[in-house]
């Protein structure tokens, strides 16, 4: 009873949708990943074979040292309304089409100033997209058979890697930042159709910093555990700032020494 219910139930969202001269996509039950970007000295989709390529904007790609639990790389982008990579296969273009209204959009970031203006961190353009408000919160924006679902959440920091992330359940959006929801949106489980590129920051709003592991899910609103596994592979490796200076142990050092000369004084009296 209760699957013929939910039959049902998508069949009258295609019907209205239909009715009103919308594309939309509903839930879709089969898990994959459709996307993924590690950046490892290349803009390959690796989720694809052969191997998608972006299309880089403005100056050549810089690759960096990416999220150390992930041990690759990442790119580095400037703001400055060129510099951005869009997807230029058109296979790929279609898969984001039919990402359906169960997914999830996921990356690392870490900036090195803040996002200077409303922004988008990853685009598919049309449907939805992963991005930032000048406010530093996320911001997430989905377009649908229901309307638009718009909301932010948390806020972003400079200089420290960050986790980030978009589910859709069929029910609720949720915003994510290193683990943990950080905003949700109801919504009826459809997604809007586009034939535009999928797009990694861009060319007229965008932030400056660095960006890896770029994932795209279909069917699967990964959970809370997942999120904090991948939230783990920032704080498994101590960050820069965490590594005391050479000068500072070498003051620890002599603190020690000294603490050890005292304690065999105090024996011998």
């Amino acid at each position: 009873m209760f699957a013929k219910v939910s039959v049902l139930r998508a069949g009258c969202v295609l019907v209205l949708a239909a009715v009103a001269g919308v594309a939309v996509f509903p839930a879709v039950a089969t898990a994959a990943l459709v996307g993924e970007y590690h950046f490892d000295g290349d803009l390959n989709d690796t989720a694809s074979s052969p191997a998608n390529l972006f299309v880089y904007s403005g100056a050549a790609p810089t690759y960096v040292p990416g999220v150390l639990g992930l041990g690759g790389q990442a790119i580095s982008m400037v703001y400055n309304n060129s510099s951005y990579t869009r997807e230029c296969d058109s296979a790929d273009v279609a898969k984001y089409q039919t990402l359906g209204g169960t997914y999830t959009v996921e990356a690392f970031i870490n900036l090195t100033s803040p996002i200077p203006t409303d922004s988008r961190i990853v685009t598919h353009w049309g449907p939805w997209f992963l991005g930032a408000r000048a406010s530093q919160q996320l911001w997430c924006l989905e377009q649908n058979s229901g309307g638009t679902a718009d909301f932010t959440g948390g806020a972003l920091v400079v200089n420290r890697w960050q986790h980030i992330a978009i589910t859709g359940d069929g029910t609720a959006l949720k915003l994510w930042l290193n683990g943990a929801v950080v905003g949700s949106q109801g919504y009826n489980g459809t997604m809007n159709t586009s034939g535009g590129p999928l797009q990694i920051n861009n060319m007229n709003t965008g932030f400056t910093g660095v960006i890896d592991d770029v994932k795209i899910w279909s069917g699967e609103a990964k959970d809370q555990a997942y999120m904090q596994s991948r939230y783990n592979l920032i704080t498994s490796a101590p960050e820069t700032g965490d590594i005391p200076e050479p000068a500072t142990m070498a003051l620890l050092g002599l603190a020690i020494a000294g603490l050890g000369g005292y304690l065999r004084r105090r024996r011998t009296a």
